[in-house]
C-alpha cells in the first residue's frame, strides 16, 4: 500500500492485475525470515510511491521501475486498465535485495529511499526520472553482535529535510544525514528491556527543531529532541510522556504525527486508536480522543 496523490493518477486508472510480480521468491536472501515476518504482520510492504514530478516508482523483487505517469493521467474515464507495456520506464535500477519499502522525499522529490529486510539505499533521480546516483547506507545488521536477529521495520525521510532519513529496526532507531555520512548516524537510540514499534517526528521549536516520538511494545510513549548528536554508540530513551490511562492501549503498534492538525495518532494491537494533543515541547498530553 502507498499514498499516491490523486493529482498524479486518476482514481479510475489502474494497472492490469498481475502485470507486476510482487511474490517473494524462494531464492532471495533471508527468505524464511522474510516470509515469517510478512505472514505475522511484523513488517509490511510499501511497493509503490509517487512524487509531484509525475514519476511513479514500483518495486518488483530487486528491481525498481520508475515510470512516467503521463499515459495513466491521460486515460479516459471508461478506459480499460493500463497495460504495463504502455507505461514508459525512465529507469530500472536493481538494488541487489528484495525491496520492501519505497519513499519519495517530500522536501526533495528527486530523492527515493529504498529498503529491504536488512539493507537501505537512497536513489537520486534526474528531471526525466533517470537514475543519477545512489548512496548505500552501511547498516551491517548481521555484524552487530547483538545476539538477536535484527531486521528493518520502517524507513522514511525526516519531515522538511532534503538529506536526513531514519532506519527503524526491531532493536533500535538510527537517523542519518546522508549529506554528511552514510556510515555513522547522527542519532542512535534504543529502549532498555523493550522494543520500539514505531516512531514519528514533531516540530517543537521555532528554529525547526524536531522531537523524536517513539511508541514501544509495552505502550510507553517516549520523547527525544534531536539536538545533541549521539556521538557513537546507542543512547537509551528515558523521557517518557505521561499518557492518561483512558488515552492509551497496552501494546503499542503505530504512530503518526499530523502536522496540519498538530495531533499525534497512536494505535495499539488491542484495536484501540487515539488522537493526542501534545503540549509545550511535546512534554505532556493536554487532550485527546478515541477513534
Amino acid at each position: 500500500a502507498a499514498s499516491v496523490s490523486s493529482s498524479l493518477v486518476q482514481p479510475w486508472t489502474t494497472v492490469r492485475a498481475g502485470s507486476f510480480d510482487v511474490k517473494v521468491k524462494s531464492e532471495v536472501a533471508h527468505h524464511r525470515e522474510l516470509r515469517t515476518l510478512l505472514g505475522t504482520g511484523v513488517i509490511a510492504r510499501q511497493l509503490i510511491a509517487a512524487n509531484g514530478r509525475g514519476h511513479i516508482a514500483i518495486a518488483e523483487g530487486e528491481k525498481i521501475h520508475v515510470l512516467d505517469s503521463a499515459p495513466a493521467m491521460g486515460a479516459p474515464a471508461a478506459a480499460a486498465p493500463v497495460e504495463r507495456g504502455s507505461l514508459r520506464a525512465t529507469a530500472k535500477p536493481s538494488v541487489g535485495f528484495e525491496v520492501l519499502q519505497l519513499n519519495f522525499n517530500s522536501a526533495d522529490e528527486t530523492q527515493l529511499l529504498v529498503s529491504g529486510l536488512k539493507e537501505c539505499v537512497a536513489l537520486t533521480l534526474g528531471e526525466r526520472g533517470e537514475l543519477v546516483s545512489r548512496i548505500s547506507i552501511d547498516l551491517m545488521l548481521d555484524a552487530l553482535g547483538l545476539g538477536l536477529p535484527v531486521h528493518i521495520l520502517r524507513t522514511a525521510w525526516l519531515p522538511g529535510s532534503v538529506s536526513r532519513c531514519y532506519v527503524l529496526t526491531n532493536q533500535f532507531i538510527k537517523v542519518y544525514d546522508l549529506a554528511k555520512d552514510k556510515i555513522c548516524p547522527q542519532y542512535y537510540y534504543q529502549v532498555l528491556e523493550d522494543a520500539i514499534k514505531d516512531v514519528a517526528f514533531a516540530p517543537t521549536g521555532a528554529d525547526g527543531t524536531l522531537t523524536l516520538l517513539a511508541l514501544t511494545g509495552s505502550g510507553v510513549l517516549y520523547r527525544q529532541p534531536l539536538v545533541a548528536e549521539s556521538g557513537g554508540g546507542p543512547l537509551a530513551l528515558c523521557d517518557a510522556i505521561p499518557v492518561p490511562s483512558e488515552l492509551r492501549g497496552r501494546v503499542g503498534a503505530s504512530l503518526h504525527f499530523s502536522a496540519p492538525t498538530g495531533l499525534l495518532f497512536a494505535s495499539y494491537a488491542d484495536g484501540k486508536c487515539f488522537g493526542l494533543r501534545l503540549g509545550g515541547a511535546a512534554t505532556e498530553v493536554v487532550g485527546g480522543f478515541a477513534l
